[in-house]
């Protein structure tokens, strides 16, 4: 078995959600719920999980595996999860980092260099005039953490884990915010598997990667603002790509 224990009201609440929805899916899509154990007080709960280490866990990637995940994405956006309270993707989407955060302040993304000054003050304006609520709002099932070490094939396929983020609205985020980390591993170029990606999508990811790439590593998560300076080189190249097209 896998066990992931949490303490505190807040950590445990997320727990809890994730049990909630593990347990409501159907067969193959999460790994299956082993057993669950929270103390009254709220001190300590603990998720037992079916042991996955023996699956692939990618990468690499073939054209089979980017097929058989981009099919289990769809399979899990035709989920009804019949669970009440379910967060929002509008609610928590639109309280991350964005252009609008980089409009107040550009010099964290500047420093970067992921693009020009000229670049931000031509493209900025149609970006802030984007509306991405009414973008990310649906009635889906949505991950909303879609990525390689999330992901792992077994006998039955694909399966995702971690769904502690996992909420409704537009589903298409799962398919548009796993390609760039798949173009980082090898994959295709993102605009080659989603020719049809919306751009206010498209605009929302590269809003949030660019927000985050220049601040300060955070207190003991090494490594990250790296990973989000390379998400956000990807996507943007892809942004640009759907501005000339649009």
């Amino acid at each position: 078995m896998f066990v992931k224990a949490r303490s505190g009201s807040e950590p445990i609440s997320i727990l809890d959600h994730e049990r909630r929805v593990l347990e409501h899916l159907p067969v193959g899509i999460g790994p299956a719920v082993r057993g669950w154990c929270r103390s009254p007080m709220d001190e300590v709960a603990i998720l037992a999980l079916e042991d996955l280490s023996m699956n692939r866990w990618p990468p690499p990637w073939s054209t089979e595996s980017i097929d058989q995940t981009i099919d289990l994405l769809n399979r899990i956006a035709a989920v009804d999860l019949a669970i009440d309270a379910m967060p929002r993707l509008v609610d928590i989407g639109t309280n991350l980092g964005n252009w609008t955060t980089i409009a107040a302040d550009p010099a964290p993304f500047l420093a970067v260099s992921l693009r020009s000054a000229r670049w931000l003050g031509r493209v900025l304006p149609s970006l802030l005039e984007m509306e991405f609520g009414e973008c990310l709002s649906g009635e889906q099932l949505t991950h909303f953490d879609v990525r390689s070490d999330n992901i792992c094939f077994g006998r039955r396929g694909p399966m995702l884990v971690d769904w502690e983020d996992s909420c409704l609205g537009n589903s298409r985020i799962d398919l548009l915010s796993w390609l760039p980390s798949l173009r980082m591993e090898g994959g295709p170029e993102p605009w080659l598997l989603a020719p049809d990606a919306e751009l206010a999508l498209v605009a929302f990811l590269a809003g949030y990667w660019s927000s985050q790439a220049g601040l300060a590593e955070p207190a003991g998560v090494l490594g990250l603002r790296s990973l989000q300076r390379a998400q956000a080189s990807v996507v943007l190249d892809w942004l640009d790509i759907c501005l000339s097209t649009s």
